[in-house]
């Protein structure tokens, strides 16, 4: 056997030898953390239907109008882990606002329009391992979606509501940033009927206490 293999073998045997090590102090720092069973979530969702405002027959004698939307809103998470794999999560959604105002001659006309909506969820959350660190996640549960209409007029406004409570699911993906830090993303599908299903994207980060 030549010196190079010699040489080779040796160098990948201390390699290997260093990785094993660091990987196992690795693992006995984050064993020293202790994680508890709750956790909490911030994320962003962008809505890929009009959950909002269904743009009205433009007003007579109107020459221009303006439509306001929200692109991202806020969802909020706190869960509790029932299992390394299994936990139950509660979620406010905040849907978009959107509201949409006519002109004549630069002068605002009447009546004018706003909505905006919110989705509350329970679900039980299924997660899989995947390699390099990465976790699938399944849900199942059932949302409260509520719409709420105003339209305005000069001194009054009439104010209109629609409620609903249907199935919901997710799924989606994260990864561990820290012991206690991780990020990810889902796709949300609410199952609803009086307004037509909604789908959200989302991004965001989960801390663990």
């Amino acid at each position: 056997m030549s010196n190079k293999v010699i040489i080779s073998c040796i160098a990948v045997t201390l390699m290997c030898h260093v990785l094993l090590t660091e990987e196992h102090k690795e693992k006995n720092r984050d064993s020293d953390i202790k994680i508890n069973d709750w956790f909490v979530a911030f994320d962003e969702a962008a809505f890929s239907e009009n959950t909002g405002l269904k743009l009205q027959n433009v007003l007579a004698g109107a020459d221009a109008y303006e439509k306001v939307f929200t692109l991202w809103s806020p969802r909020f998470t706190v869960g509790y882990l029932i299992t390394p794999k299994w936990s139950f999560e509660a979620q406010l959604q905040l849907g978009p606002k959107e509201s949409i105002d006519f002109f004549k001659d630069g002068d605002k006309l009447y009546p004018s329009s706003s909505v905006g909506s919110r989705f509350m969820s329970v679900s039980m959350s299924r997660s899989i391992s995947l390699r390099r660190g990465y976790e699938f996640e399944g849900k199942v549960g059932v949302v409260n979606a509520l719409f709420e209409s105003r339209i305005k007029y000069p001194d009054s406004q009439l104010k209109l509501s629609v409620s609903e409570t249907k199935p919901m699911a997710s799924i989606g993906i994260r990864k561990r940033v820290t012991p206690r830090i991780s990020a990810g993303m889902d796709f949300t599908r609410y199952f609803l009927s009086k307004s037509g299903s909604v789908t959200t994207g989302t991004i965001g980060l989960r801390y663990s206490f």
